[in-house]
């Protein structure tokens, strides 16, 4: 693959070139100063839902693609309907490996060297899924019949190439076996079952050395012959999202069986919701993170991510018009000021990334809907957004952000430790004030609502009051010749807008 830095991160908002760099560095100097005796290196990328774990990996994968690495990338959400996810991973290899063949025809006798190492590597693979297969169908007639026909399934004639040859009689065995009583087993029929046992252990153990020696070997001709560069990377994401019993099968499998100098796994997760997977599993009195540390010689934590450069960007790409939204301030109102202010206010309510996304695309299509004279108040709209996407749902007029904003708002900015402030050179935009202003002028009537202000701001003015005055007054003008005494502002309609607006949101 042919594409430089500067290509593969063009689109990175996050800052993330900067951390996969850093990883990068660490991972050859880790890799390549283990000793040798030492096997595989893994790496656990932790984050927080929806804070662009996929895009990391993703860009990595390519960044070391471009650094001439050989690498796969695995998702492992998309098969985890697979029994047993050994089988995913070696075919990602093998895949690799097989493409690697046709992209260097000129290299005959390394290309022959190769295609012979892979169809070894492939053989012992199917050695080692056989076994893996075999304890599978074993645990389940356990958990199904119970220890006796438990015993009685670790008799039943192997193929040829796998049983010791002197086993003519032994179904005839089982049989009988199984039809005397299954709690009162003899000793002979006990002793058998430990041999069978013990052979299959020792088949195992045979059978993963050639695995590994096989994997192994390949590396070392793709190193040393193929003009790649030292180690194979292997990406694993989604891993939080798949099945607590297939991720577990995952972490071992990998553990276990890929163990091999020259492998570098570099795994995306939620580390506190996989624990919380892994804790379903095992109980809850089960130390979960301990148990994951056994996996990860290392854990990078990916930093919180600003969301001012994503909303800058998502800004200037939807060609929203700036004039539909309305926003106090002394100076013109420019791109750089929206995108301050959905910084402060996701960061308000602890927002993801990925949430971010969808309250901003629920503000474009209220906006696209909107067909007043006047403008969206954003101030007021897109906190409710936010809450909305938080909370999954919004009371339509006696929800707390509504009911007794200004108490909701101090226990927010203190909950995540964020200043709901816009702060300037002359002057500070407290937006806490603003909301509340507004949350109050909705309880009455639109006239009534814009007279009160009037008088506040006679008798106690301020920038605040005379911002909602003039809100106030737009609205209610652009609306005189229909309004009735009984109608509000639509200010008091956001919450209804938002919801409709929601129900085209793309599901996850």
């Amino acid at each position: 693959m042919n594409m430089v830095a500067k290509d593969i991160w063009q689109d990175d908002l996050l800052g993330r070139k900067q951390d996969a760099e850093y990883l990068y560095k660490l991972i050859l100097h880790r890799s390549s100063s283990r000793p040798k005796d030492q096997g595989a290196y893994v790496i656990n990328v932790n984050s927080p839902w929806g804070q662009g774990k996929s895009f990391f990996l993703k860009r990595m994968f390519e960044m070391v693609q471009s650094k001439n690495h050989p690498a796969v990338f695995i998702d492992a959400w998309k098969y985890d309907f697979v029994d047993d996810p050994y089988s995913i991973v070696v075919s990602s290899l093998d895949t690799y490996f097989k493409d690697l063949v046709k992209s260097s025809p000129e290299k005959k006798k390394f290309l022959d060297i190769v295609s012979e190492k892979t169809e070894n590597f492939r053989k012992n693979f199917g050695k080692i899924a056989y076994t893996v297969g075999k304890e599978t169908l074993k645990k389940a007639s356990k958990a199904v019949v119970g220890e006796g026909l438990e015993i009685a399934a670790g008799l039943i004639n192997e193929p040829t190439s796998l049983a010791d040859g002197n086993n003519d009689n032994l179904n005839d065995k089982v049989i009988a076996i199984t039809e005397a009583s299954l709690g009162d087993f003899s000793d002979q029929a006990i002793d058998m079952y430990a041999q069978k046992r013990l052979q299959d252990i020792d088949e195992v153990k045979n059978s993963l050395d050639k695995f590994q020696a096989s994997l192994s070997s390949i590396l070392e001709t793709i190193f040393r012959d193929g003009d790649k560069a030292f180690p194979l990377f292997v990406f694993i994401d989604e891993l939080d999202r798949c099945r607590p019993t297939y991720a577990i099968a995952m972490l071992e499998r990998i553990k276990h069986l890929f163990d091999v100098r020259g492998v570098v796994f570099v795994m995306a997760t939620d580390t506190t919701q996989l624990a919380y997977s892994v804790g379903a599993v095992y109980g809850s009195g089960f130390d979960s993170k301990n148990y994951l540390g056994r996996f990860f010689h290392r854990s990078y934590n990916l930093p919180q991510p600003e969301i001012a450069a994503i909303a800058h960007a998502l800004i200037r790409a939807s060609g929203v018009d700036l004039d539909d939204w309305r926003f106090p301030s002394r100076r013109e109102v420019k791109i750089e000021l929206f995108a301050e202010f959905f910084d402060k206010t996701s960061r308000l309510f602890d927002m993801s990334i990925r949430q971010f996304n969808q309250s901003f695309e629920i503000l474009l299509d209220v906006t696209a809907a909107w067909d007043h004279e006047f403008q969206i108040e954003i101030i007021y709209m897109y906190p409710l957004i936010c809450n909305y996407v938080v909370e999954k749902d919004i009371d339509l007029n006696n929800g707390r952000i509504i009911r007794d904003p200004h108490d909701f708002l101090l226990q927010k900015e203190k909950e995540n430790s964020v200043s709901w402030l816009i702060e300037r050179d002359i002057f500070n935009i407290d937006l806490k004030e603003y909301y509340s202003l507004y949350s109050r002028y909705i309880k009455v009537p639109l006239g009534q609502a814009y007279h009160d202000a009037d008088d506040e701001l006679t008798n106690t003015p301020s920038e605040e009051i005379g911002y909602i005055c003039s809100v106030l007054q737009k609205e209610f003008n652009a609306r005189r010749t229909t309004l009735t005494e009984r109608n509000y502002s639509e200010l008091k309609n956001y919450p209804a807008l938002i919801k409709h607006a929601r129900r085209w949101e793309k599901l996850d």
